[in-house]
């Protein structure tokens, strides 16, 4: 995360690819530092359900209603 934020810090959007293998003190973690430092933090993970308000689900590359 200090890498990404130190090579983008006018972008302010971090893509993190394989979520999914994260546990929850690393998504906490991602989170917390995120959200300190101004970031947007885009997650890619494998799943059949949205969580949340904030995130979307695709299907065989189309959005899912």
């Amino acid at each position: 995360m200090g890498l990404a934020m130190a090579l983008n810090p006018k972008v302010r959007v971090i893509l993190v690819r394989e979520a999914s293998l994260m546990d929850d003190a690393s998504m906490e973690l991602v989170d917390s530092l995120a959200r300190k430092h101004g970031f947007q933090c885009w997650l890619e993970r494998v799943g059949s359900e949205a969580e949340g308000d904030q995130s979307f689900v695709l299907e065989a590359g189309q959005l899912k209603n």
